[in-house]
């Protein structure tokens, strides 16, 4: 978990950094929310693969280096999609609004009666 902080603390700046200076063919998000599809889906196949290994040395940068991709991929995301939200309002209450529930479903995501069944 200590992994995940540093390197999320690290790699967000610079994301935030070039994916506002990036601007493609495709439009100027595209091509990160592809690039995070990639490094989650990877990632979580790596992560969950149940890969053994013999050496133990091996084995921890194995899922140092698989945790690093999701957190490149997760960030991305997360920094595209937030950049997003000055795009489709101007007002600046409508976007604090629409902050306050992206962040209210992602908090109570885990606690829905789909969800709640699983934590007991």
């Amino acid at each position: 978990m200590l992994i995940n902080e540093v390197v999320d603390g690290v790699l967000t700046p610079i994301i935030g950094y070039f994916s506002g200076k990036c601007d493609t063919r495709i439009g100027k998000r595209k091509p990160w929310y592809i690039a995070s599809i990639f490094s989650i889906a990877i990632s979580n196949l790596l992560l969950y693969s149940g890969f053994k290994f013999e050496n133990e040395q091996l084995e921890k940068l194995f899922y140092i280096s698989a945790t690093v991709l999701f957190c490149f991929g997760f960030a991305t995301m997360e920094i595209n999609h937030m950049s997003l939200v000055p795009a489709l309002t101007c007002s600046r209450k409508r976007r604090v609004t629409v902050l306050v529930f992206r962040t209210n479903s992602t908090i109570c995501a885990p606690f829905s009666p789909l969800q709640a069944t699983s934590l007991f």
